[in-house]
């Protein structure tokens, strides 16, 4: 598995990474880092990741979006 390279000007400090997995049952999904990260940092990082990808599901399938009351 390759993970796709950072830009040349950019310098790991921690990862975070959600990976499928093939399983005798099927499929599974594993969380793995590098270090302990910084849970609210992680949090903010991944909000922002799912908004962008309901906006390109929204925009590319047509599909409504609802908001959980909460």
């Amino acid at each position: 598995m390759k993970v796709h390279p950072l830009d040349s000007e950019e310098k790991a400090s921690w990862a975070f990474m959600l990976i499928k997995t093939d399983t005798p049952d099927g499929h599974s999904w594993s969380f793995r880092t590098t270090a302990k990260p910084n849970l609210e940092v992680l949090l903010g990082a991944l909000e922002i990741r799912v908004a962008i990808l309901r906006k390109k599901l929204h925009g590319s399938v047509g599909l409504t979006v609802r908001r959980q009351e909460g």
